[in-house]
C-alpha cells in the first residue's frame, strides 16, 4: 500500500480550492471583473525527502534509507477563466527508492518505484471541493523484465469542506491494488489554525503534526507519521516474492522557509514500530481484510524499533 503520495496531492488541491473561492465581501460587479488565473501562483511543487533508520538485527546492525522525489504541476484548466467553479487537472511524477545497507538475509538491497499521479479538482462552492486522484506505477528491484503483474494502483476521491477561515476538513476514500492486496479505506483529514502561532494538521493515518510558529520563517512541530511501501522481489530462488516496509514514527521537526519558494525541514525522532518483511506472492490479504495481515507467512522478518532521521527540501512554483 502506498498512501504517502495522497497528502501531497491534496495539499495542492486545498490551495486550488482556496484560490478558487469567491470572496463574499466583494461586490458582484467586482467579482465579474476578476478572472481566475489559468495557472494559480505556486500551485506546483517539487519535494525531495530522505529518511535514514538504523536497524538492530541482533548480531549486527544495518541501515534502511529511503529517497522520495515528488513533482506536481498544474496541467490544464478545463473551465473558462471566469468560471466560479474551477476545474483543474494536475499531473505529477514520483520516484521512491528503498535501500538496505549491510543487510544479509534478503536477497536484494535496492528497490525502486516510479509512478504517475493525476489529480482532477472541482471547486463546487466557496466551502466545498471534490478531488479525484489516480496514481499508477511500478515498484520492483527491476532484476527481471517488467510485466503487467508488476503494476500497482491507488485511486481516491476526496470531499473537502471549509468550515471557517481557520478550519478545513475532508475525507478521502482510497482504493489500492498492490502486492499486499486490495483495500478500500476512508482517510479523514483536517487543517486547524488554532492561533497566530499554533496549527494542527492531520491526514489520518499517515500524518499528524502540531506546529508552533517561532517567527515568519521558522516553525517547530511534533510529528507522527506512517510510512508504508511494497516492492516486487526477484531473488535467486526465482519464486514470486514481494518485500514490504512499514514504519510508524514520531519526532520533532524544524522547518525553515527560505523566501517564497523554498522550504527545508529536518526531523529527528523514533520509529516506534518498524517492519521489514518478505512474503511469497500468494500471501496477500483478502479484499479490505486488514486484520488478516498478521496471518501472512513471513519469509524474512525484522520487527525492530529504532531512531530515525528525515530531511526534506521543497520548491514551490
Amino acid at each position: 500500500m502506498k498512501y504517502s503520495i495522497i497528502p501531497l496531492l491534496l495539499l495542492a488541491s486545498a490551495k486550488l480550492s482556496a484560490q478558487g473561492k469567491v470572496n463574499m465581501n466583494d461586490s458582484l460587479r467586482a467579482e465579474k471583473k476578476q478572472p481566475i488565473a489559468t495557472a494559480p501562483p505556486l500551485m506546483g511543487r517539487v519535494n525531495v525527502n530522505y529518511m535514514l533508520a538504523p536497524v538492530d538485527a541482533g548480531t549486527s546492525t544495518f541501515a534502511v534509507s529511503q529517497l522520495t522525489v515528488d513533482e506536481i504541476s498544474p496541467l490544464y484548466r478545463l473551465t473558462k477563466k471566469r468560471s466560479p467553479h474551477p476545474l483543474m487537472l494536475r499531473f505529477g511524477l514520483r520516484y521512491q527508492g528503498l535501500f538496505l545497507a549491510n543487510e544479509k538475509a534478503i536477497d536484494g538491497d535496492n528497490f525502486h518505484s516510479v509512478s504517475i499521479p493525476l489529480m482532477l479538482t472541482y471547486v463546487a462552492s466557496r466551502n466545498t471541493s471534490i478531488t479525484a486522484i489516480l496514481n499508477g506505477g511500478i515498484a520492483s528491484d527491476f532484476r527481471k523484465d517488467v510485466t503487467s503483474d508488476d503494476l500497482i494502483y491507488v485511486a481516491g476521491v476526496r470531499f473537502g469542506f471549509r468550515q471557517t477561515k481557520r478550519f478545513r476538513l475532508g475525507v478521502t476514500l482510497v482504493y489500492s491494488d498492490t502486492y499486499v492486496g486490495r483495500t478500500l479505506i476512508p482517510m479523514p483529514d483536517f487543517d486547524w489554525t488554532i492561533s497566530s502561532r499554533w496549527k494542527l494538521e492531520a491526514f489520518m493515518p499517515t500524518r499528524l503534526a502540531l506546529k508552533y510558529k517561532l517567527n515568519k520563517t521558522q516553525t517547530l512541530a511534533l510529528v507522527q507519521g506512517l510510512n508504508t511501501a511494497s516492492y516486487r522481489l526477484n531473488d535467486s530462488t526465482k519464486t514470486g516474492k514481494y518485500l514490504q516496509f512499514q514504519q510508524v514514527s514520531g519526532g520533532l521537526m524544524y522547518e525553515l522557509n527560505i523566501g517564497r519558494h523554498w522550504t527545508f525541514n529536518l526531523m529527528g525522532g523514533y520509529a516506534f514500530s518498524q517492519k521489514l518483511q518478505t512474503f511469497n506472492n500468494d500471501q496477500k490479504i483478502s479484499f479490505n481484510s486488514l486484520a488478516t495481515m498478521k496471518d501472512r507467512i513471513k519469509l524474512v522478518s525484522y520487527e525492530k524499533s529504532s531512531p530515525m532521521f528525515q530531511a526534506t527540501l521543497s520548491f514551490k512554483f
